[in-house]
């Protein structure tokens, strides 16, 4: 960000630049005097180039290209303040957090129901199977059933911090024990449905032989869509963060972002 009177103009480039192309407006994080700022830009605006070149193997309809902004001008008041990543207390890590963590809770869902449903209209099977279709196999149960376990767990702890967080946002003035606590605990629910979901939508397999790999039934869409969103954040250093608050009492981070500090 460079003054420009008595408004600004943004210059920079930003990765991964989540729903831009689908948006009207696009919050940025940017340096202003060595601050960092959330400033609020036009999708539309002069200087705003987008490109729906984003590659990953997964989320792919989430519009996640590079956003190029070139002289954009910005008026004073669509800076917002502290941009996100910016050290402090807030419950913001802990709401965007919950939006991944539900995600996940989705596709875990959406994979059970996907695979239950190509179980009941399977008819061949096995000659060595244990019983004549699919459905009726206690193997083939089995399976589905830890598919099942594990979207009703991610699901519970996926609620588990809504309420904590609705709780949170209730109280008047915001409670610092209570928003240590939801951030504790959404990082302790993301090591959980992490690799709960992964492993889910890894074994959902099980199921079928080789036909069940088709590309028309896309079943590998739940396995790339949740490890793609399962970096983000990345869990290593969050477990790190939660065990040195376990062990010695250390303050949770909070401001968790990519790039430069």
């Amino acid at each position: 960000m460079t003054p420009d009177g008595d408004d600004l103009r943004l210059s920079g480039t930003k990765y991964y630049s989540t729903g831009s192309l689908y948006a009207d407006h696009i919050v940025v994080a940017a340096d202003q005097d060595g601050e960092r700022v959330a400033v609020l830009v036009d999708a539309d605006a002069d200087g705003v180039t987008q490109h729906d070149d984003w590659d990953g193997f997964g989320q792919r309809l989430t519009a996640s290209g590079t956003t190029e902004f070139s002289d954009v001008a910005v008026p004073a008041d669509r800076v917002l303040g502290a941009g996100y990543g910016t050290p402090g207390r807030t419950y913001g890590t802990s709401y965007l957090q919950l939006v991944q963590l539900a995600v996940l809770a989705g596709i875990a869902q959406r994979a059970t129901d996907d695979v239950a449903g190509w179980v009941r209209d399977r008819t061949r099977t096995f000659t060595h199977a244990p019983a004549d279709l699919p459905r009726h196999d206690p193997l083939v149960q089995q399976v589905v059933g830890r598919l099942s376990a594990a979207a009703f767990a991610a699901r519970t702890l996926v609620l588990d911090i809504a309420d904590q967080l609705d709780h949170l946002l209730a109280t008047e003035s915001g409670d610092a024990e209570l928003l240590d606590r939801v951030e504790f605990d959404v990082a302790r629910a993301q090591a959980v449905v992490i690799p709960t979901v992964l492993d889910a939508t890894t074994q959902l397999f099980e199921v079928g032989g080789a036909s069940i790999t088709s590309e028309k039934l896309r079943l590998d869409r739940h396995w790339r869509n949740a490890r793609t969103i399962s970096v983000h954040n990345p869990l290593i250093y969050k477990l790190r963060t939660v065990g040195d608050h376990v062990l010695n009492g250390a303050e949770l981070p909070y401001a968790w972002s990519a790039g430069r500090r």
